[in-house]
């Protein structure tokens, strides 16, 4: 008897599934090089002496297996102002004295022989935190940006229970270093922020977040700044200390899909946009998001990707897709075998349709409410269809003898939400 193997999901979506764990964290990127490295990845402290001031020779290196290498970046104790050096070369003298050479040139000093201590910075540092201030610990100021955008992204309501920092040398290594820490595992995180506003670097992290089944959130007040990707939302704002982007995320990030669009909603600390009326109607045409008064109230508008398709139509689509793999991925964990026969077709629908009813609850696809809904549902309650083989006749000898179970079809209609209303009447006395 075959057994079904292998999941293959396509959903219209064109990269690897997202993260299994959640929707709801978000990963904040920037090049603030926090001081604290030993609680956050430093990985070598060796003593040693200046010869001058590009070149140290250190002695008995505390972390042998991991020494100072070309390109690794150090600091050194006691240093003026504490610059970040990059090595340029090393060379062994002797069986436990390196030669670093190194820039830029030390800030300061010493003494000629004098002892100091070298610590290796890693390249990237990557912390879950769960309030801002833990950045203060470790080596983070209240000045630097992701401290900034942390506290805009906790100060909301409901608030997000963790947020990641990821510290990278520069934006123009986003890509290759975010690809490093998603193949080390840390890749629970689905909206991704940065702290520049430059119009160069977002267009780094937008074409890399384009390239995932994760969410870009970007602002600037450069106008000019575009994209088409239907997973960057970006947002102008003229206020350069305040930080739009993280706290939408705080605001909508970690609430239930299905439950929430982004449209219309006030966020703590986060004033208008400051443009001119022509400006906004044309950022507004163009899928920019604003920060606008409505209603005397300023808001949040209107909460689409630079596709023009509005974020919570892309985040339910994510979500039901990986939902579906963890369903059918589960139902083969749970199960000694999963025989290629009617059973087996049976459970694979039982567990798809137990996904469409979880997500019809939580709102992400349309009720069956009137009778025309019936047309587009196969069980009258929420709006979907799915189709599977009627029997293992039903499938290609080719798919039986690989234990694919294949065509599975289906379709649904996304629930949505309303955001603009149009109203015309007349008035008579």
């Amino acid at each position: 008897m075959s057994q079904i193997n292998n999941i293959t999901v396509n959903l219209a979506l064109n990269t690897l599934p997202i993260s299994q764990k959640g929707f709801g964290m978000p990963l904040i990127v920037g090049t603030t090089q926090p001081s604290n490295l030993d609680l956050v990845g430093a990985v070598n402290n060796v003593a040693g002496y200046e010869e001058d001031d590009t070149t140290i020779l250190v002695d008995g290196f505390v972390d042998s297996g991991n020494p100072i290498e070309a390109g690794d970046k150090f600091t050194v104790a006691g240093e003026t102002g504490s610059p970040v050096h990059t090595v340029v070369s090393t060379v062994q003298t002797s069986s436990n004295t390196t030669s670093i050479t190194f820039t830029p040139p030390l800030a300061s000093i010493v003494a000629d022989d004098a002892v100091v201590t070298v610590v290796k910075h890693t390249e990237d540092v990557y912390v879950e935190i769960t309030d801002a201030d833990e950045l203060l610990d470790l080596g983070y100021t209240a000045d630097s940006l992701e401290y900034k955008k942390a506290q805009a992204v906790f100060s909301q309501s409901p608030r997000l229970d963790k947020i990641a920092v990821c510290y990278i040398p520069s934006f123009t290594d986003l890509a290759a270093k975010i690809a490093e820490l998603r193949n080390s595992g840390k890749d629970s995180w689905y909206y991704l922020l940065i702290t520049s506003r430059e119009k160069a670097h977002i267009a780094i992290a937008d074409t890399y977040i384009n390239s995932l089944e994760k969410i870009g959130v970007f602002v600037t007040k450069d106008q000019t700044t575009t994209s088409s990707g239907e997973r960057t939302m970006i947002i102008v704002t003229n206020k350069d200390n305040e930080h739009p982007d993280a706290a939408i995320v705080g605001k909508c990030a970690g609430e239930t899909i299905g439950q929430v669009s982004w449209d219309s909603k006030q966020l703590n600390g986060i004033s208008n946009s400051d443009v001119t009326m022509a400006e906004q109607s044309t950022l507004l045409a163009g899928n920019v998001n604003l920060i606008r008064e409505m209603g005397g109230v300023n808001v949040f508008w209107e909460g689409k990707t630079m596709s023009g398709q509005y974020i919570d139509s892309v985040i339910s689509r994510d979500y039901l897709k990986a939902r579906f793999i963890e369903a059918i991925q589960l139902l083969k964990i749970n199960n000694k075998k999963l025989p290629f026969d009617q059973r087996g077709i049976a459970m694979t629908e039982a567990s798809m349709r137990a996904v469409f009813d979880e997500a019809g609850l939580n709102g992400v696809i349309r009720p069956v409410l009137v009778e025309a809904d019936r047309d587009f549902s196969d069980l009258g309650k929420y709006q979907y269809i799915l189709n599977l083989p009627a029997s293992v006749s039903d499938i290609s000898p080719a798919n039986r003898a690989n234990r694919v179970i294949a065509p599975i079809t289906l379709s649904a209609k996304l629930s949505g939400s309303i955001n603009t209303f149009v109203i015309s009447g007349t008035l008579e006395v």
